[in-house]
């Protein structure tokens, strides 16, 4: 046998997609000598294609001991490990080839995603030991390994496409007659006229009708929101390709589903309190906060500091976000802790914090000033909400802002149902004057709430 022109044909056999048979003379080559670098190292490569990146290992060391000047070997076998879940033995084979020389945008790519891992392990931890009143309810514990399952197969890169259909996106998977009837009736006296969108990632929508209906339904969105705007803050918004969104361009913007509704919570809150409080350093807490679109908002628009409070794997794609956004703020990132003693003086330098739930009982009596809660309390257990309601009471001295289904609403996942809680549960208590209690007018069945503190 030609090595080498054994070689080279199954290389092309591999860039035209026929593995089968490149995987055939790559094994055809080994046979002949167990230890050919190139060899391993491309089958490793298929192992890899097939999501099956265990299997690449042996084949993948084998390369990189017969060869290890071969930079792209130690990047093969690394990102194997890390996509294998073992981390220690992936950050052991990084120092070492650091060590002799490894270096690049493909390294400081490694070096992020295992800082990362072991940022989501260290959450996964601790909110496994906390009490069952912060842990995922049954309506989440299938979304979080589903979740933990995306990340790992598709990287935090592409979040806004894999994980945001459950946060704030969800109309990409369910635009039905009610939410288009529901933006149209908004909009039947509307007069104003605003800029024409259109979509640049049809990819996104396997069905090009869908992809336009999907469009046309966040551009009433916007159209609804520019005739409410009193803050005329609204055109200073673009949606951040940070996450790989669909990309609606409307002029010089790109235009969101999330964006709208994030932005109406914003509007709500600073017009419902005051429009001072975007020149203020107002601390403002959320429990739930998806990847961090109201967090970004108000980072954009105010002088606010924000902490956010959620469970893994969502409070580190939040983190990972608003760290890409906000890189030159001070942020506290998530650790675990045992009293606030330990943090505090860091968390008073920082614009951001992140929180695991169970975390919320460590921070101090009337240390923020707004507390939010947009959706997630519909998800969660009575016990859940009254007990994150009586933090709420504690924490905040100033404002609690919620945003949730009703009892007007059932939740439906994988064929159960699950009733939302009725609304009265959701009020703060006699030492809270109520500033409005509504419709939430871009979500059919929500209703959304202000309390200011006596």
């Amino acid at each position: 046998m030609n090595i080498e022109k054994t070689l080279q044909q199954a290389i092309i056999h591999h860039r035209a997609g026929q593995l089968q048979d490149a995987e055939r003379l790559y094994r055809a080559i080994l046979k002949a000598q167990p230890n050919h670098p190139d060899a391993n190292h491309n089958l490793g490569l298929l192992a890899v294609g097939a999501s099956q990146p265990a299997t690449g290992l042996p084949h993948f060391k084998l390369a990189l001991e017969a060869n290890p000047m071969q930079g792209q070997y130690w990047l093969s076998y690394i990102d194997a490990l890390i996509q294998s879940g073992q981390n220690d033995i992936a950050r052991q084979v990084l120092a070492q080839g650091l060590k002799r020389g490894l270096q690049g945008k493909a390294v400081e790519s490694l070096t992020t995603r295992l800082e990362g891992n072991y940022a989501l392990l260290n959450m996964i931890e601790e909110i496994n030991n906390a009490s069952p009143l912060y842990k995922p309810t049954n309506i989440w514990q299938p979304l979080t390994l589903l979740h933990l399952e995306r990340l790992k197969k598709h990287g935090i890169a592409n979040f806004k496409l894999t994980l945001n259909e459950h946060y704030s996106q969800w109309a990409v998977v369910t635009i039905e007659d009610e939410l288009r009837s529901n933006i149209s009736n908004l909009n039947k006296d509307n007069h104003i006229v605003i800029e024409a969108a259109q979509l640049e990632s049809p990819q996104h929508f396997g069905d090009k009708n869908k992809g336009d209906l999907y469009t046309s339904y966040v551009w009433q969105q916007y159209r609804y929101l520019q005739s409410k705007d009193t803050l005329g803050l609204l055109p200073l918004l673009s949606e951040s390709l940070v996450g790989n969104p669909i990309r609606i361009r409307q002029g010089n913007r790109y235009i969101s589903q999330d964006i709208a509704l994030a932005y109406l919570d914003f509007l709500s809150i600073v017009t419902g309190l005051s429009k001072k409080l975007l020149d203020l350093p107002v601390t403002i807490a959320e429990i739930g906060a998806g990847y961090g679109c109201l967090a970004s908002i108000f980072g954009t628009l105010s002088k606010a500091c924000y902490w956010i409070i959620d469970i893994p794997p969502t409070l580190y794609v939040s983190q990972s976000y608003i760290q890409a956004l906000f890189p030159t703020d001070a942020i506290f990132k998530f650790r675990s802790f045992s009293s606030l003693g330990e943090v505090e003086a860091e968390l008073s330098k920082a614009r951001f914090a992140f929180f695991t739930p169970n975390q919320i009982e460590m921070l101090a009596d009337k240390s923020i000033d707004i507390f939010v809660n947009v959706d997630s309390f519909a998800e969660m257990t009575i016990p859940q909400v009254e007990n994150y309601m009586a933090h709420a009471r504690r924490i905040c001295n100033q404002a609690i802002y919620l945003r949730n289904y009703d009892e007007r609403s059932v939740s439906r996942y994988e064929g159960k149902s699950y009733p939302m809680p009725k609304k009265s549960l959701y009020h703060p208590g006699p030492l809270w004057d109520c500033i409005f209690d509504q419709d939430f007018a871009l979500t059919p069945r929500q209703f959304q709430a202000l309390y200011r503190h006596i």
